[in-house]
C-alpha cells in the first residue's frame, strides 16, 4: 500500500484536511492536568481523497497509541462532553448541519 495515496480507492490525490497538534500519546487517558507536562504528545494529520472524498490517517503510529486500548460503549460523563465538543466542531468545521455522516472505525 502507497503510503501517500487514499485506502479506499487507492487515489494519489490526497490532502491534509485537519491537523490535531500536541495530541496525547495514548488514546485511551484523558489526562489530568498535573499529568499533561509528563506526556509525550503526537501530532495527527487528518487527509481526505479529492477523489472519492474519503477521510483517513495515514498508517504509521506507533504501536503503543493503541496500548491497552477499552472499546467501551459508555464513557464517563467528562468523555461524553469531549466527544459532544468534538462531533459539533467537526459538524461546523465541514459545513455538514443537517448532512448525515457516517463514522466507520474498528472496535469491539
Amino acid at each position: 500500500m502507497n503510503h501517500d495515496s487514499c485506502r479506499l480507492c487507492n487515489a494519489a490525490d490526497i490532502h491534509v484536511c485537519l491537523e490535531f497538534g500536541r495530541m496525547p500519546l495514548n488514546i485511551q487517558k484523558l489526562l489530568r492536568e498535573e499529568d499533561i507536562t509528563a506526556d509525550q504528545p503526537v501530532s495527527l494529520s487528518i487527509y481526505q481523497c479529492h477523489q472519492c472524498g474519503f477521510v483517513q490517517l495515514k498508517p504509521g503510529l506507533d504501536s503503543d497509541y493503541y496500548d491497552d486500548y477499552l472499546m467501551a460503549t459508555s464513557h464517563s460523563m467528562q468523555m461524553q462532553e469531549y466527544q459532544r465538543h468534538q462531533a459539533s466542531d467537526y459538524v461546523n468545521r465541514f459545513n455538514l448541519v443537517g448532512q448525515q455522516v457516517i463514522e466507520i472505525g474498528c472496535g469491539d
